[in-house]
């Protein structure tokens, strides 16, 4: 079982949509909660078929602002529970075990002066002491001042009531690996700032439950928020889906892609019937092409790697003096 949250700030950048579709593609993704879609149902049931997952609930932005989409496969039985313009809770069950769990994606308000709306909703949507439930998203705030850098300290007493409501739901937070902080501002110099405003929390039944599990931050570069990762450490089926063909259209600048097809196109389209012709074709190309491109790929996704790794580092490190 693996379930992502992320602030995704609009879905309108095409970029935006191949990152996501990358994490979900590459960490196997059962469950997507995405805040600030900025989008409507008929939206998102497009992202969802790009994503390739089967199943989408979508609460629709107000404007061009909010907006919260949950989205997830057919592994997962699942059932919408409620939802406001804040949060979406759905009740979960894994295949062959017997226990129900709920999910809730919560979006903290962020407007300061209305954040105690947010602590009072999430309060009410505590469940009976006998359900485990995990709770993860953007809270919008901050625990503890270690958990921010640069600009002015954060009111002391606003995370006080944040660690209070917590406390009062039962919800412990679950940790994590990689960067220290999930947002930032973006900004140059002393108007600089860093905070971990995402994190993903549980009660004693839900850590129980899953005793085994990894919170990981990861790095993004389409969003000033990074996506945070739960993963449950069992032998869950991961979502196996055959790769569909599809021809690059960077193919096309290199000379080797033409002299391919044309090499393998003649001989292959002899047949007297041309519908027969065009397939045996197209087959012979697109083995031909695959093959081709394993073997002039190679070493490029270590590559983009390499290089993804020394941005990402590049970003940890930043203190205001690296945009």
């Amino acid at each position: 079982m693996i379930c992502m949250s992320w602030n995704y700030r609009g879905l309108g950048n095409p970029r935006t949509v191949h990152e996501l579709h990358l994490l979900v593609k590459t960490k196997q993704l059962n469950l997507v909660f995405l805040s600030e879609t900025k989008c409507d149902s008929v939206k998102m049931e497009r992202v969802k078929l790009k994503l390739g997952l089967e199943n989408c609930f979508c609460v629709d932005s107000r404007g061009r602002s909010g907006g919260l989409a949950l989205l997830w496969d057919n592994h997962l039985d699942a059932e919408i529970k409620n939802y406001t313009n804040w949060h979406i809770s759905v009740l979960i069950k894994l295949p062959n075990e017997p226990t129900k769990w709920q999910v809730i994606g919560f979006y903290g308000h962020p407007v300061t002066a209305k954040r105690h709306e947010s602590w009072e909703l999430l309060k009410a949507l505590k469940p009976s002491s006998s359900t485990p439930w995990m709770c993860l998203g953007n809270f919008n705030k901050i625990t503890h001042h270690r958990e921010k850098y640069g600009a002015s300290n954060r009111p002391y007493g606003q995370m006080v009531k944040f660690r209070e409501t917590l406390s009062f739901c039962n919800l412990f937070d679950l940790g994590f690996s990689g960067s220290r902080f999930t947002w930032t501002n973006n900004r140059e110099g002393r108007h600089f700032t860093k905070e971990r405003l995402d994190r993903a929390c549980g009660n004693s039944k839900w850590i129980n439950l899953f005793g085994n599990f990894t919170v990981t931050h990861l790095d993004c570069s389409q969003s000033d928020h990074s996506p945070i990762i739960v993963q449950k450490t069992s032998q869950f089926p991961t979502r196996k889906r055959n790769k569909i063909f599809r021809f690059e259209s960077a193919w096309t600048r290199q000379e080797m892609c033409e002299e391919i097809i044309k090499k393998v196109w003649q001989p292959s389209t002899r047949s007297p019937n041309n519908l027969i012709s065009t397939i045996k074709g197209l087959t012979c190309c697109q083995k031909e092409l695959k093959s081709w491109s394993r073997t002039t790929s190679r070493g490029q996704g270590t590559l983009i790697k390499e290089k993804s790794e020394v941005l990402n580092q590049l970003k940890r490190d930043n203190k205001g003096d690296l945009q």
